[in-house]
């Protein structure tokens, strides 16, 4: 596929996550400044993509099958506006990415295609697109994963707040074997951030399965970092959109109910024959971020 990028400046590198799509491309000084907004919890994010592209990069609108806006969507920003007009004069479609809790409804242009990781199906626009949150890959490499979950435990390790605590202790009064650990802030202050990840990540280890319920936007970091361990998400749907759902089968990697369903879950985690290889597998092929950047396009 053949990628155009508008320009972007130095502040739009704030919003590392957005400017993904143009990492293979960047000087070394433009991909330091970016990483340098990386920040502890994406260390290592783009080291792989760095090197990978199976797209071309076309320094004219015309030549491109896609162009693509590289820095994070803002509704205000006159550039969207400008570069969506630019485009529609060549008659090409542009990609934005919008890696953010709000789920705030716009009136987009029609040649805009938004990524944006809080959506609602009930209120998704036909130009609109779930987007992953990309996460560095920090699985241990000397583990191998089996075909079939070795334990049923589900595991939960991080912020309870914004409704999560409630709907945590619902679960444990439906399902007893569980590894939950609670944290009253995102970053406790009495722990270093290395401290809180290695207790978040050996949380997940501990178990096959991974409760993921929704944060201050519709949906969950914890359901990609649960893949891409090869854990078995249990996904508390709050009206969620997933990505690439023409492409993949999701009943076949998590288990997912909504809220009032929540009795359901004890008999779906006790017969479950997910895959947790199959789950790490499909996390390293779609969701990591040089193997998003490879598949994005098939949601277009």
């Amino acid at each position: 596929m053949k990628i155009y990028f508008f320009d972007f400046n130095v502040e739009d590198l704030k919003g590392f996550t957005e400017v993904f799509s143009v990492i293979p491309y960047v000087n070394d000084t433009i991909y330091t400044k970016i990483i340098e907004h990386v920040g502890i919890w994406n260390e290592g994010l783009f080291s792989k993509l760095r090197y990978h592209s199976n797209h071309t990069k076309v320094n004219s609108i015309e030549e491109c099958d896609i162009a693509v806006i590289p820095f994070k969507f803002n509704n205000v920003d006159e550039r969207i506006k400008q570069n969506c007009t630019n485009a529609l004069k060549h008659n090409k479609r542009v990609v934005a990415f919008y890696n953010d809790d709000d789920a705030e409804t716009y009136n987009l242009p029609n040649n805009l295609v938004l990524f944006r990781t809080s959506l609602y199906k009930s209120k998704q626009l036909p130009n609109e697109k779930s987007l992953p949150t990309l996460i560095p890959d920090q699985f241990p490499s000397y583990i191998d994963l089996p075909d079939k979950a070795e334990n049923t435990t589900v595991a939960f390790c991080g912020f309870v707040g914004n409704n999560r605590l409630q709907i945590i202790e619902k679960f444990k009064s439906l399902y007893n074997n569980t590894n939950m650990v609670y944290n009253s802030m995102f970053w406790p202050q009495t722990d270093s951030k290395h401290k809180t990840k290695g207790l978040f990540y050996n949380n997940l280890l501990s178990s096959s399965f991974s409760l993921c319920i929704r944060g201050l936007g519709n949906f969950s970091y914890r359901f990609y970092e649960a893949l891409s361990f090869g854990r078995i998400p249990v996904l508390i749907n709050t009206d969620c959109v997933l990505p690439f759902e023409n492409v993949i089968d999701w009943s076949k990697h998590i288990i997912s109910v909504n809220e009032n369903q929540m009795s359901l879950l004890p008999d779906l985690i006790s017969s479950c024959n997910i895959s947790p290889a199959s789950n790490r597998k499909l996390w390293q092929t779609f969701f990591s971020a040089e193997g998003y950047y490879k598949n994005f396009n098939l949601e277009l």
